[in-house]
């Protein structure tokens, strides 16, 4: 009996830990074929319009995805000088979305008749709202263009060839702007600035601890 109750346990002790945030990730990305296969360093800069490169939400946009651009090969540099690539990050907000779900939970119900005890089934229709929120992101990588005499273009506004455009997705349960783009952290690795050929869809569960689990769907 001890040995069943901690067995027992455990296995909530495995499940408590398993316990997270879980998201949604699509990841869609095009890349010149005939781009060169080595990365460099990238300048990444706001794609929003009338968002600065000094904005708050923008850096800690840019902080998140950093990750994802070391493990493709695109170490982010700090100034124009020197950077190989220039990516445009722009991200907003999707719609959230509410559903009604419906069910039916099956029980029994004591009555008593003549004395004795009988259990009766019966119904309960259940109903049950969720609400799932996302976040958009749109990764635009260039080749970085050299300054030419008389050229009045500021340099962020200098952009040689497109070489890949990623675009991503992420959706969950939790109405958390930034928590849900640091989902799309372990989707965007092994995808950012590749071709998918269509989307790829992920699942991933984010630990309290800071560990995850991916899955393709």
């Amino acid at each position: 009996m001890k040995r069943c109750v901690g067995f027992c346990l455990a296995c909530c002790a495995l499940l408590l830990c398993a316990c997270g945030s879980r998201y949604a990730v699509s990841v869609d990305s095009l890349r010149d074929p005939d781009a060169p296969v080595a990365g460099g360093p990238c300048l990444l800069i706001p794609g929003n319009v009338d968002v600065g490169a000094d904005d708050l939400l923008f850096r800690e946009v840019s902080r998140l995805l950093e990750p994802a651009f070391r493990e493709a090969g695109y170490p982010p540099a700090t100034q124009r000088k020197g950077a190989a690539y220039v990516a445009k990050i722009s991200y907003w907000p999707g719609e959230p979305v509410t559903t009604v779900e419906t069910g039916i939970e099956r029980g029994y119900r004591p009555i008593r008749y003549r004395g004795r005890v009988r259990y009766v089934p019966v119904e309960r229709t259940t109903m049950t709202e969720r609400t799932v929120y996302s976040v958009h992101l749109l990764l635009e990588c260039y080749a970085a263009a050299s300054s030419s005499p008389g050229d009045p273009a500021a340099p962020e506004e200098r952009l040689g060839p497109q070489v890949w455009r990623t675009e991503v997705s992420v959706s969950g349960k939790r109405d958390d702007f930034r928590a849900l783009l640091a989902g799309t952290v372990p989707a965007l690795n092994g995808t950012l600035g590749t071709r998918t050929d269509g989307a790829r869809r992920f699942t991933v569960v984010m630990a309290d601890d800071g560990e995850f689990s991916i899955s393709e769907n």
